[in-house]
């Protein structure tokens, strides 16, 4: 499930859970704003009317007072110009740099490549890469989501996606190495179900290799 929401307004939110009243219990939806506002990130709203619908019988209809928009998924098994319009300036917030030659190298290099893009709407808020190695563990190489949509499942649909493709291709397992810096990353794939199995050494800096059966 996506926690994204768009008021009717289309204004955005990130749905957080539920809460209750401390005196009368009522029940109530926890969620935070996306956008700048002088009353601070942090909302409430009684539960029924935040999943509620709004208007009625007429030309509109009713709607959703906040709609849910789900996380799309559009694969790729090659990075063309358009595809990397998109992912180059996303390479360079989450990990500093953007090298198109290194990416399509690695495509080429190993079997069953797999490059995924989730989009909220019109909107391309993070990528997963992967492919086949030659140990028979699917390699779950490099993914990221931006920075202002974090928090709202679209890490989790990137890696609901590629396990799937890796379990359509009969892996067995999935392997993702990381470093103790990305500690986001790290406690994302500790949190999915990944085991630390070990860690190498990588242009001089130590990688913590993580491992989930599939």
């Amino acid at each position: 499930m996506s926690r994204f929401r768009l008021h009717y307004k289309n204004n955005p939110y990130r749905l957080l859970g539920v809460a209750h009243h401390s005196e009368t219990q009522e029940k109530l939806a926890l969620y935070e704003c996306l956008y700048p506002t002088d009353l601070g990130p942090l909302w409430v709203r009684p539960y029924d009317m935040f999943f509620g619908q709004i208007g009625g019988a007429g030309e509109g209809g009713s709607q959703p007072r906040f709609r849910e928009v789900p996380v799309r998924i559009e694969s790729f098994t090659s990075l063309g110009e358009p595809a990397w319009f998109l992912l180059e300036p996303l390479l360079r917030e989450i990990f500093g740099e953007a090298e198109r030659a290194r990416v399509e190298d690695r495509m080429m290099a190993y079997p069953d490549p797999l490059i995924q893009f989730a989009f909220l709407e019109k909107d391309f808020v993070g990528f997963k890469i992967g492919h086949g190695s030659e140990d028979g563990i699917y390699e779950s190489w490099l993914g990221g989501v931006r920075e202002d949509r974090r928090g709202l499942g679209v890490g989790r649909a990137l890696m609901a996606a590629q396990h799937a493709f890796a379990r359509e291709r009969r892996y067995r397992r999935v392997r993702a190495k990381t470093l103790s810096r990305w500690r986001e990353m790290l406690v994302f794939n500790l949190r999915a179900g990944f085991e630390v199995v070990g860690t190498e050494k990588d242009r001089h800096v130590l990688k913590i290799i993580l491992e989930k059966f599939l």
